[in-house]
């Protein structure tokens, strides 16, 4: 179905000195603040909001400031109190919104005054590059990936690093927590996907009680599921072509995600707000064992079904896609006479790299 209309527009943000820009989070309570970090050491809150014609506009509104390494991540929390950064160096800073009017903690609403935000604690466990983080969907816990390819679970009020996740061979570029809280994933340069889910009870034992908080569960986290690679069906070209019944070419096994050569930090996979579907970027799509070259694509995953996705959003103009994020809001659909046609649909912005990055890959 198609999606009711929405005006679009290029904003620029150019105040972080021209330097590159590798971050953005909308608030979750008011979605006018927007923030954004990069290589200038700074994050910056703006203000977006609706010129006289509907289109978009962005007003600067404040600089975090304070930091000392570039910001590679910034998330605000599930009820925007809180916002986590983590920049080069393994810096990750906890930060706190002020009402500027006094010391007391700000209420957030769509109306409220634009908050100041003030240092509330830092997490210490990374020692080289922070790379992409998570909240648990009650704010509780982190998920950190970096350059020393690990991922690290993080007891928020606690500010302590609770497990240290060793599963990966090369750099943590994109991570990712269920919106249901029961899974974890996360990605990296080493050309794999890893879910984690909570450890199954011993064989004769009963499931444990279901934990107070996600920071509650953190050690029970173990890998459920690797994802790297894919069979792709051979192609009886005899056949159609009229020549006999000669076998088919034989299936071959690929890999589904581009290697470390696309130049970008980055492969930022993102769940859908309800938790039905998870879409992992960089990926390459090889449409049967007969293609010479293969598709940079953004795959999409059925929540629990990790043997194969169940879509893929081929990249636009032969790009690799580094960032792939849901949009928080559901969209009603224009009356359709269709029987098929569902009553809401899901969008999802895909971020690509340069198109010479997918033409290295194309014949991996």
């Amino acid at each position: 179905g198609i999606c009711n209309k929405m005006k679009a527009k290029t904003l620029q943000i150019v105040w972080h000195g021209k330097e590159p820009v590798f971050t953005l989070d909308f608030h979750p309570t008011n979605p006018a603040l927007l923030a954004t970090g990069g290589a200038d050491k700074d994050i910056k809150i703006w203000e977006v909001r609706k010129e006289a014609d509907g289109a978009p506009a962005v007003e600067y509104v404040s600089s975090v400031g304070g930091l000392t390494s570039a910001v590679n991540i910034v998330r605000f929390s599930p009820t925007g109190e809180t916002m986590a950064s983590g920049g080069n160096t393994g810096e990750m800073i906890l930060w706190r919104a002020v009402d500027p009017s006094g010391p007391k903690a700000a209420v957030i609403g769509a109306d409220g005054p634009a908050p100041t935000w003030k240092t509330c604690g830092a997490l210490r466990g990374h020692a080289d590059d922070v790379h992409d983080l998570a909240w648990s969907p009650d704010g509780s816990a982190l998920v950190s990936g970096g350059v020393e390819n690990i991922c690290i679970l993080w007891d928020v009020e606690a500010k302590r690093g609770m497990l240290r996740m060793e599963n990966h061979q090369h750099y943590v570029q994109g991570v990712a927590w269920d919106p249901l809280g029961h899974y974890v994933c996360s990605q990296s340069n080493d050309r794999t996907c890893k879910v984690y889910g909570s450890k199954p009870p011993a064989a004769g034992k009963k499931g444990l009680q279901a934990p107070s908080s996600s920071a509650a569960a953190l050690r029970e986290f173990v890998v459920t599921a690797n994802i790297s690679k894919r069979v792709c069906a051979g192609v009886d070209t005899n056949n159609a072509a009229g020549m006999g019944s000669a076998p088919p070419a034989p299936a071959i096994k690929y890999p589904m995600f581009m290697d470390e050569n696309i130049s970008s930090f980055f492969r930022r996979l993102s769940w859908s707000p309800d938790g039905s579907f998870m879409a992992v970027p960089t990926g390459l799509h090889r449409p049967d064992a007969s293609s010479s070259a293969a598709i940079p694509t953004t795959y999409i995953f059925a929540r629990g079904d990790w043997s194969a996705p169940v879509a893929h959003l081929p990249s636009a103009a032969g790009r690799a896609p580094v960032v792939a994020r849901f949009s928080p809001v559901l969209y009603a659909l224009l009356p359709s006479t269709s029987p098929n046609n569902h009553n809401h649909c899901q969008h999802l912005t895909l971020g690509a790299s340069s198109k010479q990055e997918h033409q290295q890959q194309q014949q991996q």
